[in-house]
């Protein structure tokens, strides 16, 4: 029987949400912060062929250590950021507006890119890069 291992990593882009502050685990100590990440789906087209934008998919990232760190200092809604990371087990939360349970998934971040992103107009984009901080955790 052949055995594959299988892999887990996740590379997502899109605009920060909410920040957390960094706070301390109570059984190790560690440093964690984490953040909502809207992933914007690409426009798709209508049955009269109009386009039109998807609902963002909002995803939990969570920053350990050094890489809670650095989200702290760079980190900030509307900031657009590239996140590498691990897909872990969906988080369930009841939302505020709808008062409905949701799940959401969860990456647990390896390294952050956060890119400036100055915009001309809709259609031009200028992308500055800034530096990427990547941690083993």
């Amino acid at each position: 029987k052949l055995m594959c291992n299988s892999t887990n990593l996740v590379v997502l882009s899109g605009y920060v949400g909410n920040v957390s502050e960094v706070r301390q685990t109570k059984t190790s100590g560690k440093d964690v912060l984490d953040f909502s990440l809207a992933v914007q789906p690409k426009p798709r087209r209508d049955k009269d062929g109009n386009w039109i934008d998807q609902e963002p998919l909002w995803v939990k990232v969570v920053c350990w250590n050094g890489t809670a760190e650095y989200a702290e200092e760079r980190a900030e809604s509307g900031k657009f950021v590239e996140v590498t990371g691990v897909l872990t087990h969906p988080e369930e939360y009841k939302s505020k507006k709808d008062k409905k349970h949701h799940a959401r998934a969860v990456i647990h971040a390896q390294s952050l890119n956060f890119i400036d992103v100055v915009r001309k107009s809709a259609e031009d984009e200028e992308y500055e890069e800034s530096t990427v901080y990547e941690d083993d955790f």
